[in-house]
């Protein structure tokens, strides 16, 4: 509210100022501060006086909202005497009261306005009506609810920001599609560097993006917020595409690559298909081995980029003919070659080389397996072959098993020491004792010490209950072990 307009709103508030000569009653409107206006009426509130009350406060709310959103009245009742019987009714049921864009604090009042102040407030599903003792008192209560709305406002435009729609245009094989993110849709970890991220394209397809180390907690994390993009957008039990680009992910837990394939295998019924890009050596093992050990994985492909995926998963969504790597490398021809002798024995030498090598490399592969069985911990790498070789994916695995059995291995020697430091802790001596049987039990005594002297309890501490389970103070409600039964 700018300089101007206060010097308006203050004009219009002493248009609605009354007062009658004869009864010596009326009231005057103040502007506080921003929001802030102060209400004094004096002398006697009857019948006649009321109405017109009614009507300029009408006609002042309807002005006042005009230029804002919020207002906080402040009702000075120092020199206010009393309202007529026939009167007092129609305040505590009076129309600005029910207005949720308007707070109220008292003060100055008499024995009369303190019973008003209650009924009404007994009335209001929030609590807008403050009672103070003094001027100073109302003003800085008046303030902290203004701070309080701020707050309140900037924390609905961020709420407002997170659905935000960003929309842009992107093309793949000479056509476009529409790409939809907001700013609700992304999950940052404030203990690490985790981040994720999902956008939308064509309605249906999901790019689920990850970067830096994912933790279980991440994973499960990525998985709630999915499911929530999932049911917002496009509804339950409605099927789609998914694009896993893994190209800013640096590793991961074994606890979150078994928690994301769980995930991934529970939700298969709805995913259409499912194209990874970016993987590195873990990562294409663990989908290599997955396509080989369960069903669901028929529906997972591996691509080298962002476009490759888009490409297969459009081409699946509207059944493009599109041919193979393999169809078009393949050219049926048929050749006939003359080998000579020389060349012959060449041959030969290359095949007794490959199979020394298989050899070499398949007891290399037996050792690392039985150390990894055994407890050892040795260094495996895939570069130790070509990534062509037949053995390069089995190496991969290997290292995978390593890796998972050693987290595994210290997650063991991590339970197993803190067991042992209780042990040592809590316990001198052990001792072996006969008895006939166990009981177990939560506790005799109710957890109920915060609401001492607040809620009425039985003798024995327990929260004392009618047959609605409300407690001795109104809209407080108590169940379960902490109420007598």
């Amino acid at each position: 509210m700018n300089i101007e307009l206060t010097q308006q709103l203050q004009t219009v508030l002493n248009k609605f100022a009354y007062r009658d000569d004869i009864s010596k009653s009326g009231w005057e409107f103040t502007l506080i501060d921003n929001h802030i206006i102060r209400f004094q009426p004096y002398g006697l509130l009857d019948r006649y006086t009321y109405e017109i009350l009614s009507e300029k406060l009408e006609e002042l709310l309807s002005y006042y909202f005009e230029k804002a959103e919020f207002l906080i009245f402040l009702f000075d009742f120092a020199k206010f005497k009393k309202a007529t019987s026939d009167v007092r009714s129609k305040i505590i049921e009076g129309r600005i009261f029910n207005n949720e864009r308007v707070s109220f604090v008292f003060y100055g009042m008499n024995y009369f306005v303190s019973t008003i102040s209650k009924m009404i407030n007994n009335r209001l599903e929030n609590k807008r009506l403050f009672v103070v003792k003094n001027e100073e008192e109302a003003i800085e209560r008046a303030k902290k609810l203004l701070e309080n709305y701020n707050v309140q406002k900037i924390k609905d435009i961020q709420e407002q920001n997170n659905y935000f729609l960003s929309e842009k245009i992107i093309e793949i094989a000479g056509k476009s599609y529409k790409k939809l993110s907001r700013p609700a849709w992304t999950y940052t970890d404030p203990g690490s560097d985790y981040f994720y991220k999902i956008e939308l394209i064509d309605d249906n397809i999901l790019v689920s993006q990850p970067s830096g180390y994912i933790l279980y907690q991440n994973s499960v994390m990525a998985n709630v917020l999915f499911d929530k993009v999932i049911n917002s957008e496009l509804g339950q039990n409605k099927k789609y595409y998914r694009i896993q680009d893994y190209s800013s992910v640096v590793g991961s837990e074994n606890k979150a690559r078994r928690d994301f394939t769980d995930y991934i295998i529970s939700g298969i019924d709805s995913i259409n298909l499912m194209v990874f890009y970016g993987l590195n050596t873990t990562m294409k093992t663990v989908v290599r081995l997955g396509k080989l050990m369960h069903p669901a994985f028929k529906k997972i492909r591996i691509a080298n980029t962002f476009e490759e995926s888009l490409e297969l998963v459009i081409a699946d969504k509207y059944k493009t003919a599109k041919r193979s790597k393999k169809q078009i490398s393949e050219k049926q021809t048929e050749s006939i070659y003359f080998v000579d002798k020389k060349e012959l024995e060449g041959l030969k030498e290359n095949r007794n080389k490959l199979e020394k090598e298989n050899d070499r490399l398949a007891d290399i592969l037996f050792e690392k397996i039985s150390q990894i069985a055994f407890g050892d911990q040795p260094e495996i790498s895939s570069t130790e072959i070509n990534e062509n070789h037949l053995f390069y994916n089995l190496f991969n695995a290997v290292q995978l098993l390593q890796e998972d059995f050693s987290e595994l291995r210290n997650d063991r020697d991590f339970t197993q020491s803190q067991l042992q430091k209780r042990l040592t802790e809590h316990t001198k001596e052990i001792k072996e004792l006969k008895v006939d049987g166990i009981f177990v039990s939560v506790g005799q005594k109710p957890n109920v010490e915060f609401l001492k002297g607040k809620l009425k309890t039985n003798p024995s501490g327990y929260l004392i209950v009618n047959e609605k389970m409300e407690t001795s103070e109104k809209g407080v409600f108590a169940c379960g072990d902490v109420i007598a039964k």
